[in-house]
Order: C-alpha cells, then structure tokens, then sequence
C-alpha cells in the first residue's frame, strides 16, 4: 500500500482486512508454493491462514519490510532471562516450576495467587506465572 493516495487505503483495508489470510491468498494466488510463501509468518502470530485477519499478517509484513529485521543480542533466551531479571530488580519473587492454581481476587483487582502446594502469596501487583 505504500505510495498509495490514503483516501484509497481505507477501502481495502475493510475489504480485505478482517478476511480470513487463506481466502484472500486462495482469491489472488493459485500456486500453493507461492501461498505458502507468502503465509509463512502467520507461525508468529499464533493463527493458522484460515483463522489469521488478513489485516494481522499485513501489518508484520509492513513493519518488517519498513523498519527492517532484527534479532536481540544473545538471542530469544536473552528476552526470557531480562524478564525475571528485571522483576528481580523491582523487588518481586521469582518462582518456577510452581503451578498456580488460583488468583485472588478483590475489589476488581488482582491481590495474589494461589499455589499447588497451598501457599498464598498476596501483593499489590502480582502476575502469575507464564511462560
């Protein structure tokens, strides 16, 4: 879309936009090759091209044609360390192989977690574990 007039860009965008990604390729690409291709991001974003917005696939490809590609020095696992590092840093407790299996809840906000082995840990601001 790049260079094109923005009273045009509206238009396809709600045309296209919330279209499944495997109907707007199957309605301009016939090679399934080429599809492929074309799809091949849609592994970031967690839906398969019959699930994927269109609009979704569309704006990855545009940030990573226009800002350029890039990787975090140490890799993925430098990301996963500065996480924990970071709460660490903040004051907050790190644990891992713990289940939650409950959050605590009270006046609209979250207050704790509730873990496997009974304990109750109750803060201000707590997030459960994610991975």
């Amino acid at each position: 879309m790049r260079g094109m007039p923005g009273d045009d860009i509206a238009p396809v965008l709600f045309r296209q936009g919330l279209r499944p990604l495997g109907d707007v390729l199957d309605e301009h690409f016939d090679d399934p090759g080429l599809k492929s291709v074309l799809a091949t991001y849609w592994t970031y974003l967690g839906q398969p091209p019959s699930r994927l917005a269109f609009q979704d696939l569309a704006i990855t490809l545009f940030a990573y044609l226009e800002f350029k590609p890039w990787h975090v020095r140490g890799g993925s696992q430098a990301m996963s360390s500065a996480l924990p590092d970071s709460f660490l840093a903040a004051g907050g407790e790190v644990r891992f192989h713990t289940a939650v299996t409950g959050i605590l809840t009270g006046r609209g906000r979250v207050r704790g977690v509730r873990l496997a082995d009974g304990q109750v840990g109750r803060t201000p601001l707590r997030t459960p574990p994610a991975s």
